[in-house]
């Protein structure tokens, strides 16, 4: 690569220069570029600090000492010429450079702004990108140390900082997801080689102790550690079968850790993390890192060994022996292939990550009750007690349960009376009223509602915002929903639109016919003002659209369109809609199903015992107190007549002091004073009370004071509308900040209405460059809808054009297409015949195709016919039955078809016109039978 000036270049680029002697600097390893922070590790500009560099660990790329700065625009710029389709890599010094671009996209660099960083993310994630990024993970060779040679790339120079841009909070942040993946596929498709590469530099850098890397200087071990353990758990957290399809992970993942345990006894040619605290929080950070590594491992790994049968899963019992979990105990049958009898249906699992959050056919026509563990400690589990895997496991069950168990009881029981009917059960009366609330017994004493919709029509498959969607026609609900008024239907479906037919609500469809019952189930995808605008067109009737999760059934609904009435007898379609909101339980589900690891705070979250079996209650201070060094509070902001007062959340002395301070020279109770100190010395806290008693005030007190000692961002979260306006009105009206972004649009104050999420964007949106790219990226969203919906068009019905039939029937029916697009003599004579001539009044035939559907040899046929014998029968209205050479009368006057059709054939060969003639007068004589007359 291109030297700094006045250094040797091949100094610069292979440590070494036979020029002697040469007029070029050669200066020490590791001096060049951006100036290293002595001891640091870390590439810094002059505003930086080393505590700077201890909090920020982790969230920016690796830099090589090679490194050099580069601006944003030449970045991208130097970044198309590299990516640019002939492009390849043929120097390693073009690999160096390429990954300097890199270190500097992930650097998070004061010029590198959001936008600057999406567009390297999308270059380097398209085809030739991919293809870079998927040459240096697959290099070879990949050395320690470059020597001489032009061939090798640097491990812990290139390699590493290459896989240090995958972690990079530029790329883990992004909401690229789709892109980021694509990155992590390369890791995936070439693990084993990528496994390898790690395993024989690290295991060479471990035996010689020694980060050197000549010529480029000496690189920082921890930075080494980071990015392996990082890329390894980023990518376990996109491939849930990482483990299974690579079996070099676990004992990579084992690598790892003994590398570390090496490193961490001494004795390395390492770049110095830094001073005391810095080592110390960074080492903290390895640590914890490491940790989750080992986790993921451990817990997949049993996973297969499970599976794979060579070992038995044992159940988990806590320590308590109560008369409960002795019952539990005996009851316990557990998930998916635990369960000596096999799974329950297509989606019980023991693994909740493999769950489908939307029920499938199987699940809900179940009888068998689902695995619901109880959230009692001690209680019987195929989890470790006292993990977050077992909480997780344990909430998502039970929440999930509360959304699609009255879906399910309800859906049981109206098939049970759909497929035995009879005039007694629920069902009966509500299909005579077109509708309604039905109940169902669940065998106790409880019962669960559901609303069901009768005469389901499926009339399309349409598009929409959410993509393919079902239309149907259904019944109107009876009751005020029929109302002969248009203006009163409306007004009802506005105010029940929160609890009817609500947009993102689960519904399941019933297809009942000839004793079967098959199940759909789906998101009701109308909108509020859709729903009203149908209910104005009829009282009896409504139109609405439902997202399919099973795509399957969009075949289902065109065959259906294209049956005749009288072949849709027989057939009951019904919808039930599920009484909880599907789209507000969703996202919780999902979060739940999220690698375990993950959570934060998962020591407070989970019940744990300490040595002596009592709870543990051990609170560590908040993390950014422990990354910046001497970290204090300044309390001025609260105090009376703003008197100075400093808490120190590391020093139980200092505080005891705010405690007494702040009960007594400040306008908080002895509660509200103990519950901020409590809040901003503890990384987890909850402040419980009575209405009445403060919380919203101290709340607001302790935004003050983060936002005042420069604690930011802070999320604020209720359980209602109200709740947030009052909080957000408080912080306004207090004069705390103005920096507000409120999510959501249901609030009742017109003044924070200007703060919701919407309002920003349009206000940030003054940038033409911005307004172009959504305006071209809604554009293109609309032409592939236009494109779909012709799609659909075509497949629904509508004109089929000449050219799809006819490839149709080549690659289906090809004798078929042999048979009409290659006609008879006696078809190519009548084409002849006609040619230049019209219609009058109606439709000349366009095809082949046309020629044989309509019948127009036939007609030619009736034509002569008529002609000769205009006293003939009555024609039938079946003019097909002139072929019918069957009804023979007469022996004598009748042609045999057998016997003559060779003096045809003759006659044809000695003159075709003439033959012709005779074959269509003698044929059109008779309209039921082949006869032979005299040629008049």
């Amino acid at each position: 690569m291109e030297a700094p000036n006045g250094i040797c270049r091949y100094y610069y680029n292979l440590g070494s220069c036979k020029r002697d002697p040469c007029r070029f600097l050669h200066p020490e390893p590791g001096t060049l570029g951006t100036a290293i922070v002595p001891g640091s590790g870390f590439l810094l500009s002059s505003t930086q600090s080393k505590n700077d560099t201890a909090a920020s660990y982790g969230e920016r790329a690796v830099k090589p000492a090679w490194f050099s700065v580069v601006a944003p625009s030449d970045a991208l710029y130097h970044l198309g010429l590299i990516c640019a389709p002939r492009a390849t890599f043929t120097r390693p010094s073009q690999v160096m450079k390429f990954v300097n671009l890199l270190a500097n996209a992930g650097s998070r660099d004061s010029t590198w702004d959001e936008k600057d960083a999406q567009r390297f993310l999308e270059i380097v994630s398209e085809g030739h990108g991919l293809s870079r990024i998927e040459a240096i993970l697959t290099f070879d060779p990949v050395v320690v140390q470059v020597d001489t040679s032009r061939e090798p790339i640097s491990f812990t120079s290139a390699y590493v900082p290459c896989l240090g841009y995958l972690v990079s909070s530029f790329v883990l942040d992004s909401t690229l997801a789709t892109r980021v993946n694509s990155l992590y596929g390369l890791i995936h498709t070439h693990f084993d080689r990528i496994s390898t590469i790690i395993t024989t530099c690290m295991t060479t850098i471990v035996e010689q102790k020694s980060f050197k890397d000549r010529p480029f200087g000496i690189s920082c071990g921890a930075e080494v550690f980071r990015t392996l353990i990082q890329v390894v758990v980023e990518y376990i957290n996109r491939f849930k079968s990482a483990f299974r399809d690579h079996r070099s992970l676990a004992p990579l993942t084992e690598s790892i850790s003994s590398w570390i345990d090496q490193w961490k006894a001494g004795g390395f040619v390492d770049t110095e993390i830094g001073d005391g605290h810095a080592k110390k929080v960074v080492m903290d950070k390895i640590q914890r890192d490491l940790h989750r590594l080992l986790s993921m491992a451990t817990r997949e790994s049993a996973a297969i060994t499970h599976k794979d049968g060579s070992q038995e899963l044992k159940v988990k019992k806590g320590p308590s022996s109560t008369s409960i979990i002795g019952s539990l105990a005996i009851h316990y049958d557990p998930a998916g292939t635990l369960r000596s009898d096999g799974p329950r249906h297509d989606n019980d699992s023991e693994d909740i990550r493999t769950i489908s959050i939307a029920p499938t056919e199987a699940e809900m026509m179940c009888k068998i009750s689902p695995f619901l563990p109880a959230n009692i400690p001690g209680a019987p589990h195929h989890l470790a007690s006292e993990s977050m895997e077992r909480l997780l496991d344990i909430q998502f069950r039970l929440l999930r349960e509360e959304l699609i168990a009255p879906l399910r009881l309800a859906l049981q029981s109206i098939i049970s009376d759909l497929l035995n009917p009879s005039k007694k059960t629920p069902l009966h009366s509500l299909l005579a009223k077109k509708g309604g609330r039905y109940t169902a017994e669940t065998g106790h004493s409880d019962s669960v509602m559901a609303s069901v919709y009768t005469s389901v029509d499926p009339v399309a498959i349409t598009t929409d915002k959410r993509g393919v969607a079902t239309e149907l026609v259904i019944d109107t609900p009876p009751g005020q929903a029929r109302n002969r008024s248009a203006s009163q239907r409306v007004e009802y479906w506005k105010a029940i639109s929160r609890k009817r037919l609500m947009q993102g609500g689960l519904v399941g469809l019933v297809w009942a016919s000839r004793g079967n019952a098959q199940l759909f189930f789906g998101l009701i995808s109308s909108s509020v003002e859709e729903l009203q605008f149908s209910s104005r067109e009829s009282p009896d009737s409504l139109r609405i659209r439902v997202k399919f999760f099973d795509e399957l059934v969009n075949s289902k609904v065109m065959e259906w369109c294209q049956l005749h009435p009288r072949d849709r007898r027989g057939t009951t379609i019904l919808m039930v809609e599920a009484s909880v909101m599907y789209e507000s339980i969703r996202p919780f589900l999902m979060a739940l199903q999220q690698e375990p690891t993950s959570f934060p705070f998962s020591r407070y979250l989970v019940h744990r015992l300490d040595a002596s079996r009592h709870l543990y209650r051990s609170i560590d201070p908040p993390h950014y107190t422990f990354t910046r060094l001497g970290f204090t509070w300044n309390l001025k902001c609260v105090m009376n007549e703003e008197m100075d007062l400093v808490l120190d959340p590391n020093s139980a002395n200092s505080i005891a002091e705010a405690r007494q301070q702040l009960r007594s020279s400040s306008q908080l109770d002895p509660s509200q004073a103990d519950a901020m100190v409590d809040c901003l010395t503890k990384e987890f806290c909850l402040i419980q009370g009575p209405p009445g008693t403060g919380k919203s005030y101290t709340g607001i007190e302790i935004m003050k004071v983060l936002l005042a000692n420069h604690v930011k961002p802070i999320l604020l979260i209720a359980f209602t509308n109200h709740a947030l306006d009052h909080l957000l009105r408080s912080v306004l009206d207090m004069g705390i900040t103005s920096k507000i972004a409120r999510l959501g649009s249901r609030s009742n104050d017109e003044e924070l209405k200007q703060f919701s999420l919407d309002a920003l964007e349009q206000l940030a949106n003054a940038d033409t460059m911005d307004k172009s790219a959504i305006k071209r990226a809604y554009f293109n969203l609309k032409r592939s809808e236009e494109e779909l919906s012709d799609v659909l068009k075509q497949l629904q019905g509508y004109a089929v054009s000449e050219e799809d039939r006819t490839e149709y029937l080549e690659l289906c029916r090809p004798d078929h297409h042999d048979e009409l697009m290659h006609p008879p003599v006696i078809v190519n004579s009548i084409l002849a015949s006609e040619e230049g001539w019209t219609q009058v009044g109606a439709k000349q035939a366009e095809s082949l195709f046309e020629f044989w559907r309509t019948g127009r040899d036939i007609i030619w046929i009736d034509r002569a016919h008529s002609s000769t014998d205009a006293k003939a029968e009555r024609q039938l209205s079946n003019r097909f039955v002139k072929l019918n050479v069957d009804d023979l009368e007469d022996e004598d006057e009748t042609l045999s078809f057998d016997e003559d059709f060779t003096d045809f054939e003759d006659s044809l060969e000695d003159d075709e016109e003439s033959g012709l003639r005779t074959f269509l007068e003698a044929a059109a004589l008779r309209p039921y039978r082949l006869t032979v007359h005299p040629i008049h």
